[in-house]
């Protein structure tokens, strides 16, 4: 959405109740899923359904004749917003930004939020990741006169030495009123202005105004290594004096940042970025964070993406759905070229409802995010060949909606591409495609990796690799062969519907190996080798750079967890992070590929130790020495005195878990001198062996 600089963050004093549970006062973001997704207790377990959000609204001074709005980031899924029962606004989808119009004056604003499961919104039910619920985004309260600005599109033609900006506007409200538009383009020593007179009469509710050419010393383009951005201020004036707190005769002020740069991507050949050959360095975000589910703080989001840039990614792929403005601003100041998509994930194409709400989606991505210099792939769609929702869905509807999005796309946003992962049938419609390979993971071996690339990039012209890695389980190392029987190779290692989960089919590392970090810097460390090596490769984007919650997953080592990530959930670097380190900076803060150490013997029984408010359960062999070949679960319960950090997803804060090299722990928050957990395991022989631990802060 624009920046207002009268705008203020509307995020505290509010109150929640889902269901029919009790009130509590909570503070924005939000959702009533940021824990119960982790949790194996199906009773509990990511509740679907309505929460209700209230605010005692009171108008800021200083505001008698203006218009009040309250801008929503994102609301998930779909809300309805009451003012003092009035029904003001309906918006479906989760991941885009509306604005309320509200009255100015004392009252009770109301948001009802409802995620429970509907085929007809994108993304689907099958989709590999959680749908939260709530007001997962900021909401902010901004003012107009009664005459204002509805969207700034800024279009930029650019060279090494000079560009053009065109700016268009849309105007909404009493056209009387306006006489002047200014814009004001601010940069590193240079200012561009330009006056639109109207004459106080009629105007087009629609106005194009072109920039003069820019060219000088002062003139930078934006790039990964460089990315200079520009202020442009849209400034709408009107007859009168009006002395409320804007400006004299100021109607609406928009700022926005924006930055010059030019693309190519040739067919067959690799991706330049003003002139030069750019390999795309990418990978890929959720919005998603331990504690907090959907609803990520903006703190967290700028520190999640400076982690990406010291890493020394060039490249995000927003998956699967529009993300914040603090997101976008990120990869904009920091220089991280985006790939963002619609939500539509899976599922096949429905009706009519289905589409209208599908296209409503694109409309409102594109026109929230025009703007940004980091975006220049237009996502629109995601593993469309799966199954689908719809009984009527065929691969020919696919591909005829597909189209119809690629048509809307193109004449909202000529001058970016659009792009399309794992739907071989529909990849001609899309500027750039994507195939599925998970050479190593779900077929085959990391080994089969180079050819896989030449073949797919033989067959689709313009290509990025979308999607590649594996999960790992954090702190497990193990020496080879890290499965028992070797895949064979394959000259298509695309992920199968219900590779996933299934534990029938052919032999893989997904199903059969040993999910340690040791693997995975191995698989990790060829492929990028490989893409490294290729000329001509444009680009890839690893699968993920954090774990992320998802229903589809609870027999992993921590349940209800995609554990792909570079980083654990709550963003603690894994070793793998550090490959990528290495080879995009020639350097290395850690040991590579830790040796692993300790007997392989069976279980045969546990010891526990507590220091700094851990508990750590030791699995032993039946000489007391610590085994590392073993994966089973750690079940911890509180009994008395405290309570456990629990339903986070990562070590630590996860009351079910696999051990790591024969290892797991949990934090403990005390609130008695006395202390008393529960913890079992199973062990050959006993069975189920449960011990509890009595610890004494006294």
């Amino acid at each position: 959405m624009m920046y207002r600089p009268n705008r203020k963050k509307c995020n505290t004093g509010w109150r929640f109740q889902y269901e029919d549970d009790e009130w509590e006062d909570v503070t924005l973001p939000h959702t009533w899923n940021a824990f119960d997704t982790m949790s194996t207790d199906p009773n509990w377990h990511y509740r679907r359904g309505i929460g209700v959000y209230e605010l005692d609204f009171v108008p800021p001074e200083n505001t008698v004749g203006q218009q009040l709005w309250l801008e929503f980031e994102a609301v998930s899924q779909s809300s309805k917003v009451y003012f003092d029962d009035e029904l003001l606004s309906e918006h479906r989808g989760g991941y885009t930004a509306f604005n309320v119009k509200i009255p100015n004056r004392a009252g009770t604003i109301r948001v009802e939020v409802d995620n429970t499961p509907d085929i007809d919104l994108i993304p689907s039910d099958q989709s590999d990741f959680f749908l939260y619920g709530g007001i997962t985004r900021n909401v902010w309260l901004y003012r107009t006169h009664d005459t204002w600005i509805d969207n700034v599109y800024c279009d930029i033609t650019a060279t090494e030495t000079h560009a053009s900006l065109t700016v268009h506007l849309t105007l909404n409200g009493n056209d009387d009123q306006i006489e002047q538009i200014t814009i004001n383009l601010q940069g590193i020593g240079f200012h561009a202005y330009l006056h639109k007179d109207l004459d106080g009469g009629a105007f087009d509710k629609s106005i194009t105004i072109e920039m003069p050419i820019i060219a000088g010393d002062d003139y930078k383009l934006w790039s990964p290594q460089s990315p200079n951005l520009y202020q442009l201020r849209v400034s709408l004036f009107g007859w009168g004096d009006f002395s409320d707190g804007m400006d004299a005769g100021e109607l609406d002020l928009i700022e926005e940042h924006i930055g010059f740069r030019y693309y190519d991507f040739p067919e067959y050949g690799p991706f330049y970025l003003n002139g030069e050959r750019l390999l795309l360095k990418g990978t890929h975000r959720h919005e998603d964070w331990a504690g907090h589910g959907g609803a990520v703080p903006d703190d967290i989001t700028l520190r999640e993406f400076q982690l990406m840039k010291d890493a020394g990614f060039n490249f995000v792929r927003l998956g699967h759905y529009p993300q914040s403005r603090a997101a976008l601003e990120a990869c904009d100041e920091l220089g991280i070229i985006v790939w963002e998509e619609i939500p539509w994930c899976r599922g096949g194409v429905g009706g009519e409802t289905f589409k209208q709400q599908t296209r409503h989606m694109l409309h409102e991505m594109i026109d929230q995010h025009y703007n940004h210099a980091s975006i220049i792939f237009w996502g629109l769609g995601n593993e469309l060949d799966w199954e689908s929702d719809h009984v009527d869905s065929t691969d020919d509807k696919v591909c005829d909606f597909l189209q119809e999005l690629q048509n809307i796309t193109k004449a909202k946003d000529p001058r970016r591409l659009t792009a399309l992962r794992r739907f071989d049938y529909g990849a001609h419609i899309v500027d750039v495609y994507s195939p599925s390979i998970w050479a190593g993971w779900y077929r085959g071996k990391y080994t089969d990796y180079e050819q896989n690339l030449l073949d797919a990039m033989a067959k689709f012209p313009r290509l990025l690799h979308a999607e590649w890695g594996g999960d790992s389980h954090v702190g497990r190392f193990r020496d080879p062969p890290h499965i028992n029987e070797e895949p064979l190779s394959t000259i298509d290692n695309a992920e199968e519907v219900g590779t996933a989960t299934s534990e029938d089919g052919f032999t893989r590392y997904s199903k059969d190996g040993d999910w340690s970090e040791s693997y995975i810097l191995k698989l990790m460390d060829h492929h990028l080798m490989v893409q490294n090596k290729l000329s001509n490769f444009a680009g890839g984007l690893q699968w993920a750079f954090k774990d992320f919650g998802t229903p589809l997953r609870p027999e992993n080592p921590i349940p209800y967890l995609n554990q792909k990530g570079l980083l654990t959930r709550n963003g603690t670097p894994k070793a793998n992070y550090d490959v990528f380190r290495k080879w995009n900076f020639g350097q290395s803060d850690k040991l590579i590929n830790p040796v692993s150490h300790g007997s392989t013997s069976v279980c045969k029984d546990f010891e526990l130790a507590y220091s700094e408010n851990k508990i750590w359960v030791t699995l032993l062999d039946e000489d007391g020495n610590r085994i590392i070949q073993d994966d089973r679960r750690v079940h911890f319960s509180i009994v008395f005195g405290g309570k456990l950090l629990r339903h986070r997803g990562y070590m630590g804060a996860s009351d079910i878990i696999e051990t790591s090299n024969g290892r797991a722990w949990i934090e403990i928050i005390p609130d008695n001198d006395r202390v008393e957990i529960t913890i079992q395991v199973d062990v050959l022989g006993i069975g189920k062996k449960r011990e509890r631990f009595t610890i004494n802060h006294s």
